[in-house]
């Protein structure tokens, strides 16, 4: 049956018409939407108590979200090209243990993105006149020198959505040439906000500084900001779903983070557009497409990733570590990174690996799980499994402990190809599974860090896992001058917990590319057996680096 939604309110306001449209779909429904603007906002839309990975999610964990799904199988979502416009700092659309899902022709926009844009309009010595997006709110504040408050505010309460001062909570802001085409992140020394002598409202949308000293920036460049110190939440979110495909989405924006699947089992993304509107130029507060402990098959095909404030495309498991034995077949884990964790991780039956965190090499044995009793909350899970446990799992490393347990039931194939991949900050694809995976057929151009990255960290962010089979062909790599050093097209660089061996990655082939390099070289690789590079064409340097690496041709 067809669910039309416009038939349940004003698409003016619309957060609870759609919610109550939602709650009306039954298996095999269609959810029905017309070419038009539908507006969600913060004041009405659904809260729940929950976490999402690679966020500040124990800082906040109630979410808000503009569209909410939960608990239905089979069903579709038609969008006829509509838009979902989101008012307020949420995630725009939510999808909780669904099944069986196509999600088709759909535009995400956020109407007044919490990252702050600056464009550079013009520049008398040491004087710079600065344009702002129509839609962003920003005074200056006369009880603090030289500061500037954006915020977002609801028309219902009054009240503010969110606001910053200047570039206060971040690291970094990011740079955007004139053209487009230069991306990078810059200290905020470097900043709009630093080295100011006076500032001046010209008018709701041009803001004039003059600076002590002279600035880099030059006429058209735009300088972005935002809190990034404070992941809030997640721009989409799908948790514990399993067979969903994503077609013809356009993003112009992600509020908090990104597009996070979240311990979900075969996810197709096609056709799928980061892109700014047109008054912005930023797609994502964070990364694009983030894929966190997923199973099956993911697939990530003919699609626009541009302009994020972070990666492109993030897959990985989740290392959790040793903490507690509490008998031969029982132990406790416990997520360790302060934005990982509040999620299931382990369920009866996967397969499960240990590895010591100084090599990374694994431990003997599969190991198969019984049972399981989360704390979400204290970030801990006790689980019992069939076997009898490692006799050295307590072992110590400079006194910490080095044992960490991953899910190898969670570790999908990947295919990403026929994607174009362009001024990105930081990297364009990193990918740890050790299931199969296939990159090819894109093009890479205008990214400052590694194009490709396959990384296992079991240091600091705790991203598992060393990969088995991994095939990187017929794809095209653009490099562009870096403000890094070492950052090659391809680099492959576990991140130990001590010394280096070649056991960690395994079979990796990078064949038949193009790489017009123009910065040291186009690979390096550590910790590899059997990296087999042959047939790719060079413009520039075809140096391949290798260290710690077994069978390398």
């Amino acid at each position: 049956m067809e669910i039309k939604v416009d038939k349940y309110g004003s698409a003016d306001c619309f957060s609870i018409p759609l919610t109550q449209a939602i709650s009306e779909m039954k298996d095999g429904d269609t959810l029905v939407f017309e070419k038009k603007e539908y507006h969600l906002f913060k004041d009405y839309s659904q809260e729940r108590h929950i976490h999402f990975s690679n966020t500040d999610s124990f800082k906040n964990p109630k979410k808000y979200f503009g569209m909410l799904i939960e608990n239905k199988n089979n069903f579709n979502i038609e969008g006829n090209g509509a838009t979902l416009v989101i008012h307020g700092d949420i995630c725009s659309f939510g999808m909780i243990n669904c099944k069986n899902v196509n999600i088709d022709n759909l535009t995400i926009k956020y109407a007044c993105p919490n990252c702050v844009e600056l464009k550079v309009l013009e520049k008398k010595g040491k004087t710079y006149r600065f344009s702002l997006p129509d839609s962003q709110l920003w005074y200056i504040d006369d009880s603090k020198k030289n500061t500037v408050v954006f915020f977002e505010q609801s028309p219902y309460t009054k009240k503010n959505y969110w606001e910053f001062r200047n570039d206060e909570n971040s690291y970094n802001g990011v740079f955007h040439s004139a053209d487009g085409n230069t991306v990078y992140r810059i200290s905020n020394k470097k900043s709009v906000f630093s080295g100011i002598k006076s500032m001046k409202r010209l008018s709701a949308t041009e803001l004039e500084i003059k600076y002590k000293k002279n600035k880099f920036f030059k006429v058209g460049d735009i300088l972005t900001h935002q809190t990034n110190k404070n992941r809030n939440t997640c721009g989409i979110f799908f948790g514990e779903c399993a067979n969903v495909k994503s077609t013809n989405i356009t993003v112009n924006y992600m509020a908090g983070f990104g597009w996070l699947s979240q311990m979900c089992e075969n996810m197709s993304f096609d056709n799928i557009t980061f892109k700014g509107d047109g008054d912005h130029i930023v797609s994502s507060f964070a990364d694009l497409i983030h894929i966190c402990g997923c199973k099956g098959d993911v697939t990530i095909t003919n699609s626009y990733f541009s302009h994020a404030h972070d990666d492109c495309i993030n897959v990985h498991g989740s290392f959790m570590r040793f903490k507690e034995k509490v008998d031969d077949h029982t132990a406790v884990f416990e997520f360790v990174h302060h934005q990982q964790g509040g999620h299931k991780n382990f369920f009866p039956g996967d397969t499960v690996k240990f590895y010591r965190r100084t090599n990374l090499n694994e431990l003997p044995g599969d190991f198969t799980v019984k049972a399981v009793v989360d704390d979400l909350e204290g970030k801990t899970c006790k689980v019992t499994f069939n076997e009898t446990l490692p006799q050295n799992i307590d072992e110590k490393h400079l006194r910490q402990p080095n044992i960490v347990a991953e899910n190898k039931s969670y570790c999908p194939n990947v295919e990403i190809s026929d994607c174009v991949f362009t001024a990105i900050p930081t990297r364009d694809v990193l990918c740890t599974t050790s299931g199969k995976v296939k990159i090819h057929d894109n093009t890479f151009k205008d990214s400052q860090m590694a194009h490709i990255f396959i990384s296992d960290d079991s240091m600091f962010w705790y991203e598992s896992g060393p990969v088995r089979d991994v095939e990187i062909y017929e794809n095209k790599f653009l490099l562009s001058p870096s403000i890094y050093s070492k950052c090659p097209a391809v680099l492959i660089k576990p991140i130990t917990f001590g010394k280096m061996n070649s056991k960690v990655h395994q079979n990796i082939t990078i064949r038949n590319n193009y790489f017009l390099v123009a910065r040291d070289i186009p690979i390096r690789a550590k910790s590899v057996t059997n990296l087999d590079v042959y047939g790719n064409s060079y413009n520039g340097s075809s140096r391949v680096i290798t260290s710690h690496c077994k069978k390398a041709k």
